[in-house]
C-alpha cells in the first residue's frame, strides 16, 4: 500500500502516525485470524488446516501498491463530515480528525479493503406517540448482511455456501429520522472488536481460485482453530 497526503497532512508531520495506524490494523485483523484456520481438501492428499496471517507493506511508489491511502488532516468543522471511506476496494480516504477512534476506524476501513461489507444500516423511522413520549419505529424489517462462502462452506445454521447475519436493533439517531441496526463486529459501528469466520470466507474463495489456475481442484473452508 502507498500512503499519500492531502488537506494539510504531510509525510513529515503525519507519516509516523499514519504508519502506526496501519500497523494497528494489521495486528487487529491478525488477532482475529488466529481464531480460525483455512481447511483444504484435495483428492488423494491428507487434509490441511493452515493458519492465516495478513501482511500489509507500505511502499513508496503508488505503482507498486494494491491499495492507496489518502491521509487527510482536514479539521472537524460544520460542513465537513470527515467520515473515512474506501472506494473500489483499493482507494481509502482517511481523516485523522474524523468520526470515531482513528485506530479502530483504520481497522474497520481495512475490512473494506479486504472486501468486507458494513454490518450496520440506518433505516428511516416513523415517530409514534406513546404516553408522554414518542417511540421511533423502523420502517421495515431488520436488515440482513449475507456473506458468500465456498460451495462446501458450512455455517452455524448447517447451511452451505453462505452465512446470513441478522443486524440487531440499535438506537434512533438523535435529531434525524433514522434508526440504526448494528452488530458487535469490526464491520459494525462504535468500536466493535469481534471478527467472525465469515470475515475470512474470501480467503477460502481465493484459495480455490489460485489452485484452479494451476489446474488443481480443491475445496477450501474457514473453520475454528
Amino acid at each position: 500500500m502507498a500512503l499519500k497526503y492531502q488537506e494539510g497532512a504531510s509525510a513529515v508531520n503525519h507519516g509516523d502516525y499514519a504508519a502506526d495506524l496501519v500497523r494497528y490494523a494489521q495486528t487487529f485483523w491478525n488477532r482475529g485470524a488466529r481464531g480460525y484456520k483455512l481447511k483444504i481438501k484435495q483428492d488423494g492428499c491428507p487434509e490441511q488446516e493452515l493458519a492465516m496471517q495478513l501482511n500489509f507493506e507500505i511502499v513508496v511508489s503508488a505503482a507498486e501498491a494494491d491499495v492507496e491511502i489518502y491521509i487527510s488532516d482536514l479539521p472537524m468543522a460544520p460542513g465537513n463530515d470527515n467520515i473515512s471511506y474506501v472506494e473500489g476496494g483499493y482507494l481509502m480516504v482517511f481523516y485523522l480528525n474524523g468520526v470515531g477512534d482513528p485506530y479502530w476506524v483504520m481497522a474497520h476501513e481495512f475490512g473494506h479493503v479486504l472486501g468486507q461489507p458494513d454490518e450496520y444500516v440506518e433505516l428511516e423511522v416513523t415517530a409514534q406517540p406513546s404516553g408522554d413520549g414518542v417511540n421511533y419505529i423502523p420502517d421495515g424489517p431488520a436488515p440482513v448482511v449475507t456473506f458468500v462462502g465456498t460451495a462446501t462452506q458450512e455455517n452455524a445454521s448447517g447451511g452451505k455456501g453462505q452465512t446470513a447475519v441478522n443486524l440487531e436493533p440499535g438506537f434512533p439517531t438523535p435529531g434525524e429520522p433514522t434508526y440504526t441496526f448494528n452488530t458487535n463486529s469490526a464491520m459494525g459501528m462504535d468500536g466493535g472488536q469481534r471478527i467472525y469466520a465469515e470475515n475470512f470466507f474470501w480467503v477460502a474463495i481465493e484459495s480455490e481460485k489460485l489452485f484452479a489456475a494451476e489446474g488443481t481442484s480443491i475445496s477450501a473452508n474457514i473453520i475454528l482453530s
